[in-house]
């Protein structure tokens, strides 16, 4: 009631006896599973809230491990490939850097998917048999430059599309493939709306039979569901789960794991108003958590909120030419030390041609050089040509001369 009527000074003197401080995170993750596992034994339906999903994993872990040590969790064990939120938000989808290849987008349904196609690109299938393409898509590249994305269907790999994020990211959310490991007694949550199979988003169930691809699902008020792996894989262990995540979940006892020393009144409100009999916290500040209570969230009016938005996605276009800008500076010192390197090899070269350039030079002076000395006397040797070609004339027109005479004798 004094956190609902946000009494804080009430609020703060109820807590002050119920949140327990431990200051060494290891610590205080052993506290939180020992009460979660004790709670369970005294069978309270009972969940660990915390406010990152880092932390979240972490307990599911460290819980489920305990679980299986005290026997409440047994039988064979069967790993599966679950399709978990990414936790990335809406600005976020916004800009292919908070992407990676392998990550998996569902689009909220075959509209979004038929609004993708290119023109004079269409669906090979129509009807029912767009069934055979799915929803759910595997990125397979991304393109920082064009902030798109190249993504296949996880049913029909040679179905692909191009998604431009600017203009398309509301038209689907962003989970990645994780391996999930799931028991008979295990209690797992849906993360997926689905009308076929009747399921919603955020709902916990436990496991009751396991075989082959199959899950028999019962929910806390004894619903029972069937779930096949080819067709739904949107779950995760839900002993733990974040703050966020946990809205609109009731259930006997709830523990706040609070490793972080700020948090604010919003948050823990929504954390401890989950468990409707008793409730415990665990933090790693005592003193800023109660602090905290005083602290609200912001609430921003619509032009407030576009402006705050319009800011943050100007801040992360400045991070993206940043990354960009450090990346073509990587590019064209490589660029410039293969450039040096080409240089260096030229200069080599120019020394090596410099070399024999100074030699064919040095060969060339010694030529004419040579030149030169056999044409130092050209008046003798003209005068001793003249003499030879003189003398052999004479000879050959004595010779004719003979010749004529002996004819005309």
């Amino acid at each position: 009631t004094a956190l609902a009527n946000k009494d804080f000074e009430k609020a703060k003197t109820l807590l002050e006896d119920r949140v327990q401080e431990i200051k060494n995170t290891d610590e205080l993750t052993k506290a939180v599973v020992q009460d979660y596992v004790q709670s369970v034994k005294q069978g309270n339906n009972t969940i660990v809230v915390t406010k990152s999903n880092e932390n979240k994993e972490r307990l599911n872990y460290e819980i489920r491990e305990s679980l299986k040590e005290q026997g409440l969790i047994k039988g064979k064990e069967i790993e599966v490939k679950a399709f978990v939120s990414k936790n990335v938000s809406e600005l976020e989808k916004r800009f292919g850097q908070f992407y990676k290849e392998g990550d998996v987008i569902r689009f909220n349904s075959m509209k979004d998917v038929k609004a993708l196609t290119k023109a004079g690109q269409e669906l090979p299938l129509k009807g029912k048999d767009l069934k055979t393409i799915g929803k759910e898509f595997k990125v397979e590249k991304i393109d920082k430059d064009k902030n798109s994305l190249v993504v296949s269907s996880v049913k029909n790999e040679n179905f692909k599309l191009e998604v431009e994020l600017n203009q398309h990211h509301h038209r689907f959310s962003v989970f990645e493939e994780k391996s999930v490991k799931i028991a008979v007694g295990e209690r797992v949550m849906t993360l997926q709306n689905d009308r076929e199979i009747g399921v919603k988003n955020g709902q916990i169930y436990q496991v009751k039979e396991i075989s082959n691809n199959r899950l028999v699902l019962e929910s806390q008020g004894g619903t029972i569901k069937e779930i096949d792996f080819k067709q739904y894989r949107y779950f995760d262990h839900a002993y733990a789960m974040t703050v966020h995540k946990s809205q609109g979940a009731t259930v006997d006892r709830v523990i706040h794991a609070a490793y972080e020393a700020k948090s604010d009144f919003n948050t823990i409100y929504t954390a401890l108003t989950r468990g409707k009999n008793s409730y415990a916290v665990y933090a790693v500040d005592k003193k800023g958590y109660l602090k905290s209570l005083e602290k609200e969230q912001e609430k921003a009016s619509s032009i407030e909120y576009k402006q705050k938005m319009e800011k943050q996605i100007e801040d992360l276009k400045a991070r993206g030419a940043e990354l960009k800008k450090l990346e073509d500076n990587q590019k064209g010192s490589l660029k410039e030390k293969s450039s040096q390197e080409r240089d260096s090899g030229k200069t080599l070269k120019d020394s090596e041609r410099s070399n024999v350039k100074g030699g064919r030079e040095s060969f060339t002076e010694t030529e004419r050089s040579t030149e030169k000395d056999l044409s130092r006397s050209p008046r003798k040797s003209e005068h001793s040509r003249r003499e030879n070609s003189a003398g052999k004339d004479s000879q050959d027109s004595s010779r004719e001369i003979e010749h004529s005479t002996g004819r005309g004798r």
